[in-house]
């Protein structure tokens, strides 16, 4: 197929010549703007190191980003968002890429979520129970006083525990000896070494099994000499 032929332009003054001159400049400078090419979503936890790369077509020379999330920033040179995220939220953050024609824009969405539970067991492996063995008529100190609720240094004790937190403790054969827990965040727990039925527990060995929730349980041998 034959091109069609168009009469060349030819400006009738010299302010015309520099209006189409002008015109066409802007063309080609518009048409020479970044383009930003990164994705526009992303995400990452309160307390966890995080990384985001701005990328864009046509070679940029800088970049930025504003309304970044609390605890990040950008590398204005390279375009590396990055940082340690301090507080859960969704943000919609305007980056933008810069070469000598000008600049180009996007908006991201950055979302930041609240940190996830610490590693399983990661608390329920600090727990003690004391005293081992539990003497509660021995009168020697360390071996345990007869538990009284108005004495916090009485019964059996558990501390270092998590802020809701269920013991069940057995006997060595497997019998549920008594049940317990709290989600007060005290952190401490006694037994009074009592049945479910509310009676003196015989002497013996046990084992309380204590539990949280996202946490795998933890055992803990007992002892008690009456």
């Amino acid at each position: 197929m034959m091109s069609p032929n168009f009469p060349p332009f030819r400006p009738r003054s010299a302010l015309a010549a520099l209006l189409f001159f002008l015109s066409a400049s802007r063309s080609f400078a518009g048409s020479s703007v970044p383009v930003i090419r990164s994705a526009l979503t992303a995400s990452g936890n309160v307390g966890a190191a995080f990384s985001y790369q701005i990328s864009a077509t046509r070679s940029p020379t800088s970049f930025d980003a504003v309304n970044l999330p609390a605890g990040l920033g950008v590398n204005r040179s390279n375009g590396v968002i990055s940082g340690t995220p301090s507080a859960a939220g969704t943000d919609s953050v305007v980056i933008s890429a810069t070469n000598a024609y000008g600049t180009g824009t996007a908006t991201a969405v950055f979302r930041v979520f609240a940190a996830p539970p610490r590693a399983a067991a990661a608390d329920l492996e600090r727990a003690r129970v004391y005293p081992v063995p539990y003497k509660p008529s021995g009168g020697a100190p360390g071996e345990g006083k007869p538990y009284s609720a108005g004495d916090p240094a009485s019964g059996i004790i558990f501390d270092n525990l998590p802020a809701a937190v269920t013991l069940k403790i057995y006997t060595l054969s497997g019998r549920l000896a008594a049940q317990l827990g709290t989600g007060a965040g005290t952190g401490t727990i006694r037994w009074d070494a009592k049945n479910e039925a509310g009676r003196d527990v015989a002497s013996g060995g046990y084992f309380a099994v204590i539990s949280s929730p996202g946490c795998r349980s933890v055992v803990k041998r007992l002892l008690v000499i009456r």
